[in-house]
């Protein structure tokens, strides 16, 4: 049993253990933050792809694919038809809009470097006087591709890439602003990743 002999004796006593108290429950802190990050940087370490980089999802211009605030991983690949990229606005949105500079949106390939784009008042895509695989689409998505007055007919140059969204009724993309240049494109959408999780 402790017995003091001061009221200064109680007082260092109390503020000597009050401060160890303290010292003791910023450790547990720290500790149990460093264990969280051990653990979700464990978990990341194996799911998401070597070389890969983390998006989330902002619009719904993706949908029914994507969706708003989803979690989803890229590589560098070479893109090709179908692939899902980002990609920064092109140079011709960016000097009407300067507040689009960086910022950067996700849509399809549509069209590669040298192809002919057309769309079709019925929505079909046309790729070199061929019809592109749209499976990815919903009847009313295909239906709401083609928009009058926008791209329908495009030549695109040794570097330029046609891109759109799936969501074709609210989707910003090549059919308003034109094609954007290989040097716009940063990642491939890995797509066995596309679905893994939701940020809440």
């Amino acid at each position: 049993m402790r017995i003091f002999k001061s009221a200064k004796e109680d007082y260092e006593y109390i503020k000597r253990h009050k401060t160890i108290s303290r010292l003791i429950n910023a450790m547990i802190i720290v500790l149990s933050v460093g264990f969280m990050f051990l653990t979700v940087f464990t978990v990341l370490a194996k799911v998401v792809p070597a070389g890969s980089w983390i998006n989330i999802v902002n619009g719904d211009s993706m949908k029914p694919t994507l969706h708003d605030r989803q979690i989803t991983f890229s590589t560098d690949k070479e893109p090709d038809y179908g692939d899902i990229v980002v990609s920064y606005f092109p140079n011709e949105v960016i000097e009407k809009d300067p507040k689009r500079a960086n910022i950067t949106i996700i849509k399809r390939i549509v069209g590669l470097p040298g192809d002919v784009v057309e769309i079709q008042k019925d929505g079909t895509v046309m790729v070199n006087y061929a019809e592109l695989d749209q499976s990815y689409l919903t009847a009313e998505a295909k239906a709401q591709t083609y928009q009058e007055g926008k791209n329908y007919y495009v030549h695109l140059g040794p570097n330029e890439y046609f891109i759109m969204g799936d969501n074709r009724g609210n989707s910003y993309d090549s059919r308003y602003f034109g094609p954007v240049n290989e040097g716009d494109l940063l990642y491939v959408q890995s797509e066995s990743f596309t679905h893994l999780a939701l940020v809440k």
